[in-house]
C-alpha cells in the first residue's frame, strides 16, 4: 500500500532539499505545500502518513497548522515532525509539542537521522492501516454472520460456558413467542429447556448437553421440550454444538432447534390409525393382541 508524506515549507529550496532526502523511500508519494492554508487544504482531500512541517512561515506558522490539525478528527492523529532553523530553547520546543508535534528537527538537519525517523513513522502508519483493514474485514464477517443467523428459519440460541444465554435469533423469538431481551442473561435450563432428567436438574455441568459439547461433540435430541410463551411446553428437535474461543478453548454452545408440534400430531395420528379402525374407531387386531 502506497503511503504519502506531506512536506510544508514556504521556501522552495527547502522543499527541493527535503524531496531529495526522501527520494530513497520506496513506495512513498511526496506531497508538497508552500503555506499553512495550502497544507490544510491538502489534508482535507488526501490521507497522509505523516507531515514534515516548517515552523517559521508567513501568515500561518507551523504551530498554528498543527493546532488546526488536532481540531479535526481526520488529521488529529497524523504525526508531525517540526522543522526549524531558529530557536532551540525548551519553552519553544514545548510549544511545539503542545500544538501536536511528535518531534523536532533543527536545520540544517542530518539526512540520515531524518530518514530514520521518517521510516519509523511510516512503519507505524503501515501497521495501523493493517490493523484497521483487519478490523474492517472482521466487522464485515461479523455483520455477514449476524445477517445469516437472523435470516435462517430455525431457532438459534447461543450460551456461554456457564449456560447463560447470550444470543437469540428472530426465528427463536418467533417460535418461543418470547422477546430476546427476556431470555438473554437467563440460564438456558431455567428459561428455555424443560428437563425431567435428575442429573440435569442438579446442575448445568451435569447435563448431557454440556458434557457432549465440553468433549467437542454435538448433542442431538428429537424429544426435547422447550418452555415457550406463558410457560407452554413446546416439543422441539434440537442440536447443540460447541463453540470455541480464538485460542481454541471450549467457551459455550449454540443450540439450533425447530418446533415439531405438527410432526408430533402426525405421529400420534399415525399411531392411532395403526391401533384403531378408521371407520368404526374400534381397536383392530393389533390392539386386541396387545391387550392379551
Amino acid at each position: 500500500m502506497k503511503q504519502s508524506i506531506l512536506i510544508v515549507d514556504d521556501q522552495k529550496a527547502n522543499l527541493v532539499a527535503l524531496e531529495a532526502t526522501l527520494a530513497d523511500l520506496d513506495n512513498v508519494e511526496i506531497i508538497s505545500a508552500t503555506s499553512g492554508p495550502e497544507a490544510l487544504s491538502i489534508l482535507l482531500k488526501q490521507t497522509v502518513a505523516m507531515v514534515l512541517l516548517d515552523v517559521q512561515m508567513p501568515g500561518m506558522d507551523g504551530f498554528e497548522v498543527a493546532s488546526y490539525m488536532r481540531q479535526r478528527s481526520k488529521t488529529r492523529h497524523i504525526p508531525i515532525i517540526f522543522l526549524t532553523a531558529i530557536n532551540k530553547e525548551e519553552s519553544y520546543m514545548f510549544k511545539g509539542y503542545e500544538s501536536g508535534g511528535v518531534d523536532f528537527m533543527f536545520k540544517p538537519f542530518d539526512p540520515f537521522v531524518l530518514l530514520s525517523k521518517v521510516r519509523i513513522f511510516l512503519e507505524l502508519d503501515g501497521r495501523q492501516r493493517q490493523l484497521e483493514d483487519a478490523l474492517s474485514k472482521l466487522k464485515q464477517v461479523k455483520t455477514s454472520n449476524e445477517v445469516l443467523l437472523r435470516s435462517v428459519g430455525e431457532g438459534i440460541i447461543g450460551v456461554c460456558l456457564k449456560g447463560t444465554i447470550t444470543f437469540v435469533n428472530p426465528a427463536a423469538e418467533m417460535i418461543l413467542g418470547v422477546h430476546s431481551s427476556a431470555l438473554i442473561g437467563q440460564h438456558l435450563y431455567e428459561a428455555v429447556i424443560v428437563s425431567t432428567h435428575h442429573a440435569e436438574k442438579t446442575g448445568w455441568f451435569h447435563t448431557k448437553l454440556y458434557k457432549a459439547c465440553s468433549e467437542g461433540r454435538a448433542f442431538h435430541t428429537d424429544v426435547g421440550v422447550f418452555r415457550s410463551h406463558h410457560d407452554k411446553m413446546l416439543p422441539v428437535e434440537y442440536t447443540a454444538s460447541p463453540t470455541h474461543s480464538p485460542s481454541g478453548k471450549f467457551d459455550g454452545a449454540v443450540i439450533v432447534f425447530k418446533d415439531i408440534t405438527e410432526r408430533k400430531k402426525i405421529e400420534e395420528k399415525l399411531h392411532y390409525m395403526a391401533q384403531y379402525d378408521a371407520l368404526t374407531e374400534l381397536g383392530n387386531r393389533k390392539t386386541c393382541l396387545a391387550r392379551r
